[in-house]
């Protein structure tokens, strides 16, 4: 059976927010306490060549990984890879969602994303009573799918071009219609609001790969449901709403009088909903759970100490981090908190420096500055300019004697490929880089390498010795 995604292949990328730890970090922040996943079996549904998967199983020898496909050409090129780096830990199977079943064993962590909202309604189902039948006592499965009513607004706009390219078979052609349809139309609808929600649509859609334009905008299938539906989904089949793995997103920047507003609304899953809609939020990572864990959603100083943490943060150059007075520490993706107590400020200059590894809590200050500096950094985790994790880097930011990377990366560097480097990033080099990297084998004595290039692949964490 041949599929679209035989027709155009889908390319495949290491997505952060699935990994193994960042949803062992979300279950321990809510006190579950998960399988470690240097030790865990791993299951991605909808894995199309393994670009997610196949660095978990490089990074994790000890763990044991399953992904499946319905695309028998993208199962073909994964296990090429997997031969070609000889990973023992890690199969590829061309299957159907339907083929799914307790003979597949039960899995430490479940994850799907980019495919639920793409799928046949029967096929929804399948997958979440796969997800019902296949995790293991305590779990976390990952579920990402379009939500409403952000997805009206994305509805709307391949809609439209779906209906203009109707009877054009060759994808290029229909993928090169629908782009000038839609700048078409941002440009020439002179209705205010409706030319507002068209400009947004297209920013997005026009400078998009036509692979992804052709499978995310053009699918046959493409749909969203409200939160609480898949609430109500995931109820039906003794499963919980856990939480999300971007984490600042559950606790999103709203008015003054709409978070008093859900300050009293205590059920969980109302609060997400309300947020949604008055974020006009259109995507969501759904991470759940099974429904008898005993969930603790407090996010306490205890919690954080025992964490490690990053940050990418910088602050004004003129700052003094040492002494009274609030700071602004904004990352590169726009996220910011302020910050007054200055051991907190330092603690964000000691993280900054070490990037993009992390340090442990108990590394950032002393022990009489810990408590306020705990619940500083709390703050800083809910909006996003400090990342956590419960175990140390597995890479190095300074260059060794005989630089390494890992054998994946030094593939995708020598087939001219973006790279995974050891935070699971897809990181774009340019050809000194690439070239560079492609030699750091551990043969070489770093004399024999050009220095700067190669310290920047560290600064990357691209290195791993």
């Amino acid at each position: 059976m041949t599929t679209p995604y035989d027709v155009v292949r889908y390319r495949s990328f290491p997505y952060p927010a699935t990994h193994p730890d960042r949803l062992e970090l979300l279950g321990h922040l809510f006190g579950m306490r998960p399988a470690a996943p240097p030790v865990s079996r791993v299951l991605e549904i909808g894995c199309a060549s393994g670009g997610n998967l196949l660095p978990m199983a490089e990074m994790y020898p000890g763990a044991r990984f399953v992904g499946m496909d319905l695309a028998a050409s993208a199962i073909a090129d994964g296990n090429d890879v997997v031969r070609e780096l000889g990973l023992a830990n890690v199969e590829l199977v061309h299957a159907d969602i339907r083929d799914l079943d307790e003979g597949w064993g039960a899995f430490d962590y479940i994850i799907c994303h980019g495919v639920y909202s793409w799928v046949p309604d029967v096929v929804k189902a399948k997958l979440l009573d796969a997800c019902a039948a296949l995790l293991a006592p305590h779990g976390i499965a990952l579920v990402s799918h379009n939500v409403k009513p952000g997805w009206f607004l994305r509805a709307m706009a391949r809609e439209t071009m779906r209906y203009h390219v109707a009877g054009i078979d060759d994808p290029a052609t229909k993928v090169a219609e629908a782009r000038k349809f839609i700048d078409f139309l941002a440009r020439n609808t002179n209705i205010d609001g409706y030319r507002e929600a068209l400009i947004r649509q297209r920013d997005v859609i026009v400078p998009s790969a036509d692979w992804y334009l052709y499978h995310d905008h053009l699918a046959a299938t493409n749909d969203g449901c409200w939160f609480w539906e898949m609430a109500d989904e995931l109820r039906a089949r003794g499963l919980a709403y856990l939480g999300d793995p971007h984490i600042p997103l559950m606790m999103p920047d709203l008015t003054p009088e709409a978070a008093a507003a859900l300050a009293d609304v205590t059920d969980v899953i109302r609060a997400e909903q309300y947020q949604d809609i008055l974020t006009c939020r259109s995507f969501r990572m759904t991470a759940m759970c099974r429904a008898g864990e005993r969930l603790d959603r407090r996010l306490t100083r205890p919690k954080l100490q025992g964490l490690s943490l990053s940050t990418s943060a910088a602050w004004p150059a003129d700052a003094d981090l040492d002494a009274e007075g609030a700071v602004t520490f904004r990352t590169l993706i726009g996220a910011w908190a302020e910050m007054s107590y200055p051991p907190t400020k330092r603690a964000l200059r000691k993280l900054r420096q070490a990037s993009p590894a992390w340090l442990p809590f108990a590394e950032l200050c002393s022990t009489d500055e810990a408590d306020p500096v705990a619940l500083d950094l709390l703050v800083c985790l809910a909006a996003g300019v400090v990342l956590a994790w419960l175990r140390p880097p597995l890479f190095v930011t300074t260059v060794g004697e005989r630089p390494a990377a890992t054998p994946l990366a030094r593939l995708q560097a020598r087939r001219g490929e973006p790279v995974t480097n050891r935070r699971h990033e897809s990181v774009n080099l340019d050809d000194a880089a690439r070239a560079a990297l492609v030699l750091c084998d551990g043969t070489r004595a770093r004399a024999e390498l050009p220095v700067d290039v190669v310290a920047k692949l560290a600064a990357g964490a691209l290195l791993v010795e």
